[in-house]
């Protein structure tokens, strides 16, 4: 009885031991795990700048929508119907798809006219010797910008749309002015202007009065 329990003992003392990682069966010596690879130490600029982490499921918060001023612009050039230049800089009117210069259209007698150019030359004719007021993000803006541009009580980009000059862009509030354009076949629409015939292009404004504006 002893001898089986010093084997007893001894077998108990292997288990523990292979169950521990102290050795094994062999008496070979202990099998050391490889050590997991350390992440690259960063320097101080590195450590300094480098990005939080984000937790999984937190929002970013939302962008904070720019405030826009109104801002009274003379000397406005016309590159085309549907966007306007100052200097260097660019305003594209809000909810308008910009006609370019080199369109041509066809009319109802399938003869051909320039009616991007002529298209030009409204928009010119209608804001010469004015001051527009646009809502932009501050006197002093860069670079292209969309702007909702106004004549007193005149919106630009609606005069355009209404009297066919510029299509209103798709799912733009400016959408009905066009089809009502289209309808009546004003401006791009239309015939264009011929010699004799009756003229395409919208009847200029009344002169405002400061007493009634319109």
């Amino acid at each position: 009885m002893a001898a089986v329990a010093a084997m007893v003992g001894i077998g108990a003392e292997h288990f523990l031991r292979d169950r521990n990682g102290t050795g094994n069966e062999a008496g070979e010596p202990p099998t050391q795990a490889a050590p997991e690879p350390e992440a690259p130490a960063r320097n101080g600029a590195e450590a300094l700048f480098a990005p939080a982490p984000i937790e999984r499921g937190a929002r970013l918060a939302p962008s904070k929508p720019v405030d826009l001023i109104p801002v009274d612009l003379a000397n406005l050039l016309v590159e085309r119907a549907g966007v306007l230049t100052v200097g260097d800089r660019r305003l594209q009117l809000s909810g308008v798809t910009p006609t370019d210069p080199a369109r041509t259209c066809t009319d109802a007698d399938g003869r051909q006219w320039p009616c991007g150019t002529v298209a030009r030359s409204a928009l010119r004719s209608f804001l010469r010797g004015r001051t527009l007021t646009c809502d932009l993000p501050g006197e002093d803006w860069q670079g292209t910008v969309t702007a909702q541009c106004r004549y007193v009580k005149v919106d630009i980009g609606q005069w355009l749309v209404k009297n066919g000059w510029a299509e209103a862009e798709p799912g733009s509030p400016l959408a009905g002015a066009g089809d009502e354009a289209r309808n009546a076949r004003r401006g791009i629409y239309g015939d264009g202007p011929r010699k004799g015939g009756p003229s395409t292009l919208a009847p200029t404004p009344a002169k405002e009065d400061p007493l009634n504006p319109i």
